[in-house]
C-alpha cells in the first residue's frame, strides 16, 4: 500500500496552541510523519517559530499578562531576549480566531520557540528522525518587515546543516524567491513550492496583467495558467497548494511532471479520505486526531 505523508500542522492547532513546543510533538501521539511550522529571523537572526510577521494578537500576550494589539511589533523588530518576554499557551476565545479554535487545550505559559530548541526538544524524546516540514516566512508585499530573501535563505539554510537535519526536512514558502536562494545554497534540501488563491491571499494571479509577486518572476499565463508545469519548471520536488484549489486531475497531472504533492490544511475528514483516494502524497492538518483516523478508515478500504 502507498505511503502518505501525514503531518501536524504549526503543530497540533487545532488541539494545543499553534507553534509551542507541546504543540509541536502532539501530532507524534497519534502516528503522523512529521510537523508542518513558520520559521523567520530574530532582529538578532535567531531562526524562531512563529507564523505571523507581527506578534498577533489573540495568541500571544506581553510580560504584563495583556494580550498584543492588533498590530503587535514585527517579529524582525525585535531580538531574541525580547520575543521570549511575550508569552504563548493560550488563545483569546472572544476572537474570530479562538472562537475557529474554541476546543484547543490551554498550556502553561509558553514561549516562542527556536528552531534549535525545537531540535533538542525532539531529540530528548526519540523523535530524532520526525519529517520537519519548515516553512520560510516572508512576504513580497510587506518587505518592510522581512529580511532580504538571500540572506534570510542563507541564515536558516546554515542552521539546518548545523543541526544536522537537512535529510528529514523540507523546505517551503510562498515566496518562491527564498525557495529558489535555498536551493542555490544546498541542492540537496526538499524544496516545496506553496500557492493558494483564496479570498485573503492569491499567489500566483493567473487573472492579473502582470506576473504574481510569490514566484520568483515566473508568470503563470506564460504556462496557459497551469500552476504545475510552472512549478514543474521551477525545479521543485513537491508542489503544496491550498486543499480549496486541488482537483483529482491536477495531482495526476503534477505526477506525470515527477512531482509530489502536499495540500493544506485538511481538517474535515471526510475530505481527508476523498484526497486520500485521489493518491494525494502528503496532508497536513490542524487536527492529527482526525487525520489519523481518516487514515486507518482509509485504509481499511483495502484491506475489504
Amino acid at each position: 500500500m502507498r505511503q502518505i505523508s501525514l503531518q501536524g500542522h504549526r503543530g497540533a492547532r487545532g488541539l494545543l496552541p499553534e507553534n509551542t513546543l507541546p504543540s509541536l510533538i502532539k501530532p507524534f501521539e497519534y502516528g503522523m510523519h512529521g510537523i508542518e511550522f513558520d520559521v523567520q529571523l530574530s532582529k538578532d537572526d535567531q531562526v524562531v517559530i512563529y507564523h505571523d510577521l507581527r506578534l498577533k494578537s489573540g495568541i500571544t500576550r506581553n510580560s504584563s499578562n495583556n494580550w498584543v494589539h492588533k498590530s503587535g511589533p514585527a517579529v524582525r523588530s525585535l531580538n531574541l531576549k525580547q520575543l521570549k518576554s511575550y508569552k504563548l499557551g493560550r488563545i483569546n476565545k472572544n476572537t474570530a480566531y479562538g472562537l475557529r479554535f474554541r476546543k484547543q487545550t490551554a498550556l502553561p505559559d509558553q514561549t516562542i520557540p527556536t528552531l534549535y530548541e525545537l531540535v533538542e526538544y525532539l531529540d530528548q524524546r526519540n523523535l530524532n528522525n520526525a519529517l520537519l516540514n519548515i516553512e520560510i516566512k516572508h512576504s513580497p508585499i510587506a518587505p518592510d518587515l522581512c529580511p532580504d530573501p538571500v540572506y534570510l535563505a542563507e541564515i536558516i539554510v546554515n542552521e539546518i546543516n548545523k543541526l544536522n537535519i537537512s535529510k528529514r526536512c523540507i523546505v517551503q514558502s510562498f515566496n518562491w524567491s527564498v525557495i529558489q536562494a535555498v536551493k542555490r545554497m544546498d541542492s540537496a534540501l526538499t524544496i516545496s513550492c506553496l500557492t493558494t488563491i483564496d479570498p485573503v491571499l492569491d499567489t500566483l494571479s493567473p487573472g492579473k496583467k502582470r506576473a504574481s509577486l510569490w514566484n520568483a518572476g515566473l508568470d503563470i499565463r506564460d504556462f496557459d495558467n497551469c500552476v504545475v508545469d510552472m512549478v514543474a519548471e521551477f525545479g521543485a520536488d513537491y508542489w503544496a497548494p491550498n486543499y480549496i484549489n486541488l482537483t483529482k486531475p491536477w495531482i495526476k497531472a503534477a505526477h506525470d511532471r515527477n512531482l509530489r504533492v502536499m495540500t493544506w490544511t485538511v481538517n474535515h475528514l471526510p475530505t481527508m479520505i476523498r484526497i486520500m483516494n485521489w493518491r494525494i502524497d502528503a496532508i497536513i492538518s490542524d487536527y492529527p486526531d482526525k487525520l489519523a483516523a481518516a487514515s486507518s478508515q482509509w485504509k481499511s478500504t483495502f484491506a475489504q
